[in-house]
């Protein structure tokens, strides 16, 4: 029970892969991933589905603009990022394809402390209420994955009664994962507010 983290990757990279298109018709100067090693698959699952959805639209990631930087923690993901900005001092359009919210604040933070906040471009993963602001307000944040966690039990339970009657259950059961922007994050989360 949970989530479906290569289709979720793929809707982030997707999503920041329209905003790219529309706003540089694809052209970018670097794009980072931010990563988190110690968990394994879901990494590899959110971060490869990040590029395909984004490759989707844009084509082929140029590999010679790839970076991929350790984001494990908030507190990590500015330290990393506020790094990787000083090896791109000319980049102005920076695609940043993080694992969760919290890495994408993280670069955010790191962009705003150095003054280069306009050349990041972040998609997130969890559009968790410490996003809804960025998601709201925030033109360089082109949108978050939802997971819904607090849809697991309308998922879950049906089937668990299933099962207790004997009946056959799906091996996994994922969440249909939505792409938030500021568009409609009002449907999705209508107590969403900023302070």
């Amino acid at each position: 029970m949970g989530a479906n983290n290569t289709r979720a990757g793929v809707i982030a990279g997707t999503g920041l892969g329209n905003l790219i298109k529309k706003q540089f018709n694809c052209k970018y100067d670097a794009i980072i991933l931010m990563e988190s090693p110690g968990v394994g698959a879901v990494n590899e699952a959110r971060i490869g589905g990040n590029r395909q959805g984004f490759a989707s639209v844009c084509g082929a990631l140029d590999l010679t603009k790839v970076k991929s930087i350790d984001s494990s923690f908030l507190e990590k993901a500015q330290a990393s990022f506020k790094d990787a900005l000083t090896t791109l001092p000319d980049a102005k359009v920076i695609v940043v394809m993080p694992m969760n919210d919290d890495s994408a604040l993280g670069a955010l933070a790191a962009a705003k402390q150095v003054g280069r906040e306009k050349d990041v471009w972040v998609l997130g993963h969890g559009a968790d209420p410490t996003s809804w602001c960025e998601i709201k307000n925030n033109p360089q944040w082109s949108g978050d994955v939802a997971y819904f966690p607090e849809r697991y039990g309308e998922i879950g339970v049906p089937y668990l009664i299933q099962a207790a009657r004997g009946k056959a259950i799906p091996e996994k059961l994922q969440v249909n994962h939505v792409w938030i922007t500021k568009s409609n994050i009002n449907k999705y989360y209508p107590n969403a507010k900023c302070s």
